[in-house]
């Protein structure tokens, strides 16, 4: 979502950003600043993006560098990227902008790169033809010999056909035996004695002449070549070299780059609609008003639902309480994700956001395990959730998400309970804390610090609505049975169900036996699926034939289910 960068050494830096926000305010308002001075200028921050597109991996070319394995090409794009220095200069000509443009250009490097190597060099050193014509007057001469000899050789190929009649003839390059007059067998008797042909290689199928006159040449062709590749080697090394020494200097430009190409990045976030620059308070109070979880946002492609978030000396913990798939989890992710964006300089998606400076981020959502080393889910669990007791402070933010699912309904009460209490004793941080066990939300009027909030769902006829509003209060039943109507458990586990849950909140909690379960059949999958079938029907919308075809049809499939 974040990743607008136009260099995967900004996308690296970006993952770090987003590991590691700032926890210093004045470095924070500085990069917010950033971020807004290139919102504010479309056509400075879209001239920013082309400059930053055609810049290369610097990190990883100064690698190579160092390892003494740049080519010809690495060379190349150091000169490309060198080369929008100048641009990014002038385009970010703020104070704002001058600790990341403090550095030199080293455009007579980028000039003296840019005039040596051709266009498209290869890819091997020991290719040759990395460098321009007029680079080197000794490497001019060498490459001017050698093709002349070249076209020498392809004009004594063309002779040489016209003086034997031979019209398959070929001058070929053997590395045993240099350049060859090669001819096949069957045209053997064609040679005659005043060509002056020296016979030097016989195979199965041709017969391979030299003479005086390509012997001549033959020196000049491969010496040449020779002296050509060695010259190469030697002039591109000592363009290396020249680069490599830069290797320091390079790297720190190479970060600032990287920098700039994320701050581009948070300005294309934070000029979305709905963003909104937060700021920050001195102490632990938070207030985000309509705030939104900015992923959710983004791929729903559809207004999602604002919710208001507030933290301050007597509401520092937050117990959430809703049912399943009511928004507990998005709402918690919402403010973790709005905190960690703004302390990376972003704007966030809310009306207005007042935040703390968390010094840390401790979770526990989700459900894992570790096999391998032999720890359940619930361990864990536990696990994560003493990382964040030990480690969190007064200016940490706390998430933890239904802990103590894993064990009994009183050890997982107890556990929570427990763990509220020392949170809102000893540790004071902010937290954001949902559970299903609604016998918890008693602790609101037993423990300083803790509210009930609770995701707002609309029952009607045994149905419900989700609301995905977090409202203050506790909610009055989990709906764990209205959420499995939804999932289109079968009706008769469903009405069952529905007996066991009136049994057990009288305080009845003694298993019933389930002999009764086998009383009334259950309705099989087949059949569900005709009942289904029946109830999605448009009767108004078929015409008579299709009618009698979709009864046909509901038939053998009812007919199937009882022969099963």
């Amino acid at each position: 979502y974040l990743d607008h960068c136009q260099s995967a050494a900004g996308s690296r830096l970006l993952r770090r950003w987003v590991q590691e926000p700032l926890y210093d305010l004045d470095k924070i308002i500085r990069r917010q600043n950033q971020v807004e001075y290139l919102v504010s200028d479309v056509i400075k921050s879209n001239q920013l993006k082309q400059a930053l597109s055609q810049s290369y991996d610097l990190q990883r070319l100064v690698v190579r560098l160092a390892l003494n394995r740049a080519n010809a090409i690495d060379l190349l794009r150091l000169a490309k990227t060198l080369a929008i220095l100048p641009t990014l200069k002038q385009l970010l000509d703020s104070e704002l902008f001058r600790e990341y443009l403090d550095f030199d250009c080293y455009e007579q490097l980028c000039t003296t790169l840019t005039n040596a190597l051709v266009d498209n060099p290869p890819l091997s050193i020991k290719e040759g033809g990395m460098f321009k014509e007029g680079y080197n007057a000794q490497l001019d001469y060498l490459h001017h010999g050698y093709n002349d000899n070249k076209q020498w050789l392809l004009e004594f190929e063309n002779q040489q056909k016209q003086l034997t009649g031979i019209k398959n003839l070929r001058i070929i390059y053997s590395r045993g035996f240099g350049y060859c007059i090669e001819i096949s067998k069957g045209q053997i008797s064609q040679i005659k004695d005043e060509y002056g042909y020296i016979r030097r290689q016989t195979l199965t199928n041709v017969e391979r002449y030299t003479c005086q006159e390509l012997k001549e040449h033959e020196d000049l062709l491969i010496n040449g070549q020779a002296q050509a590749m060695a010259l190469e080697q030697d002039l591109f090394e000592e363009l290396r070299s020249q680069c490599a020494q830069l290797c320091y200097p390079l790297q720190q430009i190479a970060l600032c780059l990287a920098s700039i190409d994320c701050i581009y990045a948070l300005s294309v976030v934070s000029s979305n609609k709905g963003m909104v620059k937060p700021v920050f308070t001195g102490d632990n109070t938070c207030h985000i008003v309509n705030g939104k979880h900015p992923l959710l946002d983004d791929l729903l492609k559809r207004k999602s639902v604002a919710n208001d978030a507030v933290f301050d000396r007597n509401r520092s913990i937050l117990l959430i309480t809703g049912p399943n798939m009511g928004g507990k989890s998005t709402y918690m992710r919402m403010v973790a994700i709005t905190s960690i964006m703004a302390q990376m300089g972003c704007y966030v998606m809310a009306k207005s956001a007042s935040l703390p400076l968390y010094d840390a981020i401790y979770t526990r959502i989700g459900a894992s395990d570790d096999l391998f080393s032999g720890q359940s889910t619930f361990m864990m669990e536990m696990n994560q959730a003493n990382y964040a007791l030990s480690h969190a402070s007064r200016h940490s933010l706390i998430v933890f998400d239904e802990i103590g699912r894993g064990t009994s309904t009183y050890d997982g009460m107890a556990l929570v309970n427990a763990m509220i209490q020392y949170i809102a004793t000893y540790i004071h941080a902010n937290t954001l804390f949902s559970t299903h066990y609604h016998e918890l939300t008693s602790l609101q009027d037993e423990v300083d610090g803790v509210v009930n909030v609770s995701a707002r769902v609309v029952e009607s006829n045994d149905k419900i609505q989700f609301t995905y509003k977090i409202i203050d209060g506790k909610a009055n039943k989990s709906y764990g049975i209205h959420v499995a109507r939804l999932a289109n458990l079968p009706g008769y586990v469903l009405n069952k169900a529905s007996e066991l849950v009136s049994v057990y909140e009288g305080k009845k909690y003694q298993v019933q036996s389930s002999f009764d379960f086998m009383m009334e059949p259950p309705v099989n999958s087949n059949d569900r699926r005709v009942i289904e079938s029946l109830k999605a029907i448009d009767i108004n919308s078929l015409t008579p034939l299709a009618a009698l075809q979709l009864l046909d049809q509901l038939q053998q499939e009812a007919n199937k289910g009882n022969q099963s």
